[in-house]
């Protein structure tokens, strides 16, 4: 299996879905979240494996977010392992050359939600709550007050988010890219772990898995739209 492997997509897109559920069938495997955004993310896992301290991982991604890659890809590379972290397209400018390196180098995994009203409405959650990701079976529900969709609002961040989609699938066009859609995933994390082993080409004992992440939004787009009959149309499939 590759050692080099990036995980490619937007906020609320079920990358930590995805993550985790890799992560339980690859349990040796060096599995970061978003390491090249402002203010870093899984900064004890990286300085357990580089090294060093947190506010120097911070420059380090600062200052040359490539060689901070490299010097993750080489490391697991030392240790046998596969390394697989996410970047959000708006975490590196497009000149960032971090990019050519996915390109030339990585296994990419394009991973997108077809009804980006959804990612619209779960962005607007989790800014409301303050809270970005949940965990454990049991854990309380978020108590959401209702949202309203500003249309305008919307059609500029789907129109940012087809640029972002075309741009991904215009440099990777000869890569080893893969695009995988959210819904095909979110019914069970076996359907997820079957479509991560075509993937990589794993033979695993995919059945039974488990993960604590749970999902925050389990109530219908209609039910926390509180005009959701002026935007329903909106409420489709654009993938």
């Amino acid at each position: 299996m590759q050692i080099d492997n990036i995980l490619v997509s937007s906020a609320r897109s079920g990358t930590n879905y995805f993550l985790s559920v890799f992560q339980k069938i690859c349990p040796d495997a060096w599995v970061a979240k978003e390491i090249f955004r402002q203010g870093g993310d899984s900064l004890a896992l990286q300085v357990a494996l580089l090294g060093g301290n947190e506010n120097d991982l911070l420059d380090s991604v600062k200052d040359d977010p490539l060689l901070h890659w490299q010097n993750i890809v080489s490391s697991c590379a030392a240790e046998n392992r596969v390394a697989l972290a996410k970047v959000f397209y708006y975490h590196q400018p497009k000149s960032s050359p971090l990019w050519a390196h996915f390109r030339n180098n990585s296994k990419v995994i394009h991973l997108i939600r077809r009804n980006q009203f959804d990612v619209f409405v779960s962005n607007l959650i989790a800014q409301q709550t303050g809270k970005w990701q949940q965990f454990g079976l049991n854990e309380k529900g978020i108590d959401i007050k209702p949202i309203h969709i500003d249309k305008n609002s919307f059609t500029a961040f789907l129109e940012n988010q087809q640029m972002y989609i075309e741009w991904m699938r215009a440099l990777f066009v000869n890569a080893d890219y893969t695009e995988v859609f959210y819904e095909d995933l979110a019914s069970s994390t076996e359907i997820c772990a079957r479509s991560i082993a075509d993937i990589y080409g794993l033979k695993t004992n995919i059945s039974d898995i488990s993960i604590e992440l749970t999902k925050q939004k389990t109530r219908s787009n209609a039910d926390l739209v509180s005009n959701y009959a002026d935007v329903m149309e909106m409420d489709r499939k654009y993938f």
